[in-house]
């Protein structure tokens, strides 16, 4: 989709079965240390076990409030709307994250013959206005701002780290990417290595010391270093018509688990369900789908990925994956409720 952001109040939030204290065996502190912030429109805790993770967590949190003060394209003040401010005109300066993104989601818009596409700030900016009132936008509106969404007249210069949107109108929307992004990064920075000067401290050489982790982003996940207890880190996925209800847990020791649903964020206007992801070819909801989960070793692609094959629909969705990202897992609910999963999602899935 286009995450026109999703919300921390997800009824289909990928829920962790969590841990109870750390034996002393692992080497980690008896409790972890969990700090929780509001952040990119949703609710981010990350819990990390280490003797330096206080400091940890506290460089990790860090990254979510800059990638927000960065990429949140409904804050005038940001960068990524200072670019959409400047479509037609000129070319502007922007942090090494904020292009790294916007870098990957046109990539992936290639990739994707535009079923993931970072240019429809248009349109997101007419459903989120359409969210607030519980009313569907103008067709007529819709329409127009669909002549605004070709990712192909973008023009990056990475000498100079500027971007530039070449017609006037055109803007971004990184709401599939940027939390995905600001996930992966903070837990590199929650667990890097140490600098040339700490090799000497008490944690053994092991930068942070964090040993076992935990990152959740309002449904974006992370983990690393298996569970406390010497296991895997059981993630359970809420039903997307049954929040009380699992499909059932996903067990990993270390990477990220992304899902887009129809059911995170949606009004219903005369029997008809309109939710946040939006298929870029019509610029309204994309159809056929309740949610998309994706596993992978990297946030930003889970992220990229878990939007453009809920666009796609299952058999395409499906097919580019084996095509494309034959080691990313992916568990689909369709429509009709039906469930459909790659085969290394089925190898970690436990069934509830």
């Amino acid at each position: 989709m286009y995450l026109i952001l999703r919300s921390w109040r997800a009824g289909i939030a990928l829920l962790l079965l969590l841990f109870a204290c750390c034996v002393t065996l692992s080497g980690c502190a008896t409790l972890p240390t969990e700090q929780t912030i509001y952040a990119m429109d949703t609710f981010i805790t990350i819990k990390a076990y280490g003797p330096d993770a206080s400091a940890a967590v506290n460089k990790a949190m860090a990254v979510f409030t800059t990638s927000d003060q960065h990429m949140n394209v409904f804050d005038s003040s940001s960068e990524l709307a200072m670019v959409n401010a400047a479509s037609g005109q000129k070319a502007v300066q922007v942090s090494a994250d904020t292009f790294k993104v916007i870098e990957a989601a046109l990539a992936m818009a290639r990739l994707t013959d535009g079923a993931f596409n970072p240019l429809i700030g248009r349109i997101s900016g007419l459903w989120k206005q359409a969210e607030a009132q519980n009313q569907v936008p103008d067709r007529e509106q819709i329409r127009r701002a669909l002549r605004f969404t070709d990712y192909r007249k973008v023009i990056l210069d990475p000498s100079t780290s500027t971007v530039e949107l070449t017609e006037a109108g055109m803007a971004f929307d990184l709401g599939g990417a940027a939390k995905g992004y600001a996930t992966g990064a903070a837990m590199e920075r929650l667990v890097e290595p140490p600098a040339a000067g700490d090799r000497g401290r008490g944690n053994g050489g092991k930068g942070n010391g964090v040993r076992h982790a935990l990152i959740n982003a309002g449904g974006n996940i992370v983990v690393f270093g298996g569970h406390p207890e010497k296991r895997p880190w059981n993630i359970s996925i809420t039903h997307p018509r049954n929040s009380e209800r699992f499909l059932g847990t996903l067990s990993i020791n270390e990477g990220a688990v992304v899902t887009s649903g129809d059911y995170e964020r949606f009004f219903i206007q005369n029997g008809e369900r309109y939710h946040h992801i939006i298929d870029p070819a019509t610029g309204f909801p994309a159809t056929g789908m309740q949610s998309v989960s994706i596993v992978s070793s990297d946030s930003l692609q889970a992220d990229l990925l878990s939007t453009a094959v809920f666009v796609m629909g299952v058999s395409k969705g499906l097919a580019f994956l084996e095509s494309h990202f034959p080691e990313v897992g992916a568990i689909l609910v369709d429509s009709d409720g039906e469930i459909h999963m790659t085969p290394g999602f089925r190898e970690r899935f436990s069934w509830r």
